[in-house]
């Protein structure tokens, strides 16, 4: 994991070996799918002990000889317990 900390900037990004699929609800795991990076990216909140942000992943997919980069985002929030 490649992590950058400045003040209460965080930035880090995982690298999984799976990638993982939503299908109505459920999640399954493509065993035969490529590895994938996780770009997290967010604030350190000292009061609240709390980290939040977004997560963005990319992915580059070809069909029908054209290639096509893919983006899929959403937030996070870490509380600790």
């Amino acid at each position: 994991m490649k992590v950058f900390i400045d003040n209460d900037l965080v930035s880090f990004v995982k690298i999984y070996n799976r990638l993982h699929e939503l299908n109505g609800g459920e999640l399954s795991r493509k065993e035969d799918g490529p590895s994938h990076e996780v770009r997290y990216t967010g604030h350190y909140d000292r009061k609240s002990d709390t980290m939040y942000g977004s997560w963005e992943i990319e992915l580059e997919i070809v069909e029908e000889g054209q290639k096509l980069i893919s983006i899929t985002s959403g937030l996070w929030k870490i509380v600790r317990a």
